[in-house]
């Protein structure tokens, strides 16, 4: 039963890459030998899927193959502890996986306009999902596949581990799956941490620093101009270097003005809470900039 398993597991892994392969080979082939995709390149659909593809067929030839080849020579059930020293080194076999992950969303965003843009594209993805290379995949599939694919080696282990009894071997199975579930556990922070630090870079952008006082001399004005302006991606100051800011909350409010209390008298203000500020900027006249402004709490009414 473990062995039959196994060999299933196995057999799946080799024939789905070999799948893939397939479908990026039939795409590149016929967008590039049609002047209609100019624009469409493999790259802009699946980013570097080569690469990750080309990392799968060595971590098949390279730890789990031989395990395979030496349950058929010696008619024994397979050995898990031949996957330990290959499944130790995932951050090192699968380092493409941060890469496409990070343009994923890129990828996906590029196919929905020119699928609403491009009806030549249109035709030629009609053509591509119903080939019978592609299983009756979707391009959507295609391109979210590479990520499912990772987890399904955890799955894997779960299923040998399952059928396994000897101590010695469990705790092998135990060490491979926390290796792999902490590389999938780094893909996600890391994706998580770009997507605050550009939520984070794209507020930066629209802050000029706060207003200058009026009537300042120029020379005066050269000397404290420097220290009106404030760098949100700048290091945290008394803290470590990785440290960063993240952008908790964005939000426009309502504010009294100095010089009457009714709500009619209002700024049109944007609030961020970040993990070290609350900042207060206005919207300066026919810009698409923010600068600082103080504005007393108790002032807000909306």
């Amino acid at each position: 039963m473990f062995d039959s398993a196994s060999k299933s597991k196995t057999h799946t892994l080799h024939t789905s890459a070999e799948r893939v392969e397939n479908k990026l080979r039939v795409c590149r082939c016929e967008a590039s030998s049609s002047s209609f995709f100019s624009q469409v390149t493999t790259e802009k659909l699946f980013s570097n899927l080569s690469s990750i593809l080309a990392a799968h067929q060595r971590f098949w030839q390279e730890v789990m193959r031989p395990m395979l080849q030496m349950a058929r020579q010696t008619g024994r059930p397979f050995d898990p502890l031949m996957l330990e020293p290959g499944c130790l080194q995932f951050q090192e076999r699968f380092p493409s996986y941060f890469q496409y992950c990070l343009e994923e969303e890129k990828a996906v965003d590029f196919t929905r306009r020119q699928m609403e843009s491009n009806p030549h594209f249109n035709a030629f993805l009609t053509w591509v999902e119903t080939h019978p290379q592609c299983s009756r995949m979707r391009l959507g599939d295609m391109q979210a596949k590479p990520h499912q694919r990772i987890t399904k080696y955890p799955l894997l282990l779960k299923a040998i581990l399952k059928t396994t009894e000897d101590p010695e071997t469990q705790d092998s199975l135990k060490r491979m799956l926390s290796s792999i579930n902490n590389f999938v556990d780094n893909i996600d922070n890391h994706l998580k941490q770009r997507h605050e630090e550009l939520a984070l870079f794209q507020c930066a952008q629209r802050i000029e620093g706060f207003d200058m006082m009026e009537g300042m001399s120029e020379e005066i004005d050269k000397h404290v101009r420097e220290f009106c302006q404030f760098d949100l991606m700048s290091p945290v100051r008394g803290a470590d270097p990785e440290v960063i800011r993240k952008l908790l909350l964005e939000d426009t409010v309502k504010i009294r003005g100095r010089k009457d209390s009714r709500v009619g008298y209002s700024r049109h203000v944007l609030c961020e809470a970040s993990t070290h500020y609350i900042t207060s900027y206005k919207v300066k006249e026919k810009k698409e900039l923010y600068s600082f402004f103080e504005c007393p709490v108790n002032h807000i009414v909306q």
